[in-house]
């Protein structure tokens, strides 16, 4: 039996509160997905927002920014990244609502807000369908749901890394790659299931070039929860065979080339028909 939505969502928060200090500066990527996605918004009032997987605020910054939102709800199961959450946002005048919860059971009213987000938080969802529902009851009819998330054939290079290695390494560290990416035709599904209307759906791939000391510091920042319960020696000797294999994956000046793709939503719950 797999962990439920509850378990996933409290091993994913205590990672990344551990690693709370350098999130930021790891992943400063999507900082640039953030504000296109938020570009992309239809013009519109977002006085109350909900940030879902709200990280350190840099989705409801930029929604602040460009509308002038007055109240924002963060959402995360890591209460170190509720902490600068808040702080964040409250400092550009913002008030701000901040819950430890698991998206399935977050304390938000239905039809609360006017608008939804969450950015590079859904690959960690462990039920996709229903998180998308659950974010979809708490807009007003009208209001706006925007969605950034890791699209399908992100990192493969690096999966197939992981998968060639002998020892093995723990098959947690690649099964997150089964239920992370998501692709156009299955998020359409979710979110006409949901009871929205899909505004605009796209995938952006890219081949980026970084360095691979780089490339791994990231993912031990956002994958820390996935070394939960391995012995600590045989840990060590999983990440130097990684730092090996990837090095040599590497061209002569040190970069690690690798497929990112990022899926975009933008969709709307409907004004007709609506309670």
């Amino acid at each position: 039996m797999g962990e439920t939505s509850a378990q996933a969502a409290q091993r994913v928060g205590a990672g990344f509160t551990a690693t709370v200090e350098q999130y930021e500066g790891a992943l400063r990527y999507n900082l640039d997905g953030v504000r296109r996605l938020v570009a992309s918004l239809p013009d519109g009032s977002y006085e109350e927002l909900l940030d879902v997987g709200c990280g350190t605020g840099w989705a409801t910054l930029a929604v602040a920014e460009r509308f002038g939102t007055r109240r924002a709800i963060g959402v995360d199961p890591s209460r170190g990244m509720l902490e600068k959450y808040a702080a964040a946002v409250e400092a550009v005048g913002v008030t701000a609502e901040t819950h430890a919860a698991d998206v399935l059971e977050m304390p938000v009213a239905d039809g609360s807000v006017d608008a939804v987000i969450s950015t590079m938080a859904f690959h960690w969802f462990v039920d996709k369908a229903a998180a998308t529902r659950a974010m979809a009851r708490t807009l007003r009819p009208g209001g706006v749901f925007a969605l950034l998330a890791g699209g399908e054939g992100v990192e493969r290079e690096y999966r197939e890394l992981l998968e060639s290695l002998t020892p093995a390494v723990p098959e947690r560290w690649i099964a997150t790659y089964d239920r992370g990416p998501t692709g156009l035709a299955e998020m359409q599904d979710h979110l006409e299931q949901a009871g929205l209307e899909p505004i605009d759906i796209w995938l952006e791939v890219r081949r980026r070039q970084t360095p691979f000391e780089d490339f791994l510091k990231r993912m031990e920042v956002i994958g820390g929860h996935l070394n939960e319960g391995v012995d600590p020696e045989i840990l060590e000797g999983h990440r130097r065979r990684v730092w090996e294999a990837t090095k040599a994956a590497s061209d002569a000046q040190g970069r690690y080339e690798y497929t990112f793709s990022k899926l975009f939503v933008i969709a709307r719950r409907p004004t007709v028909g609506v309670a």
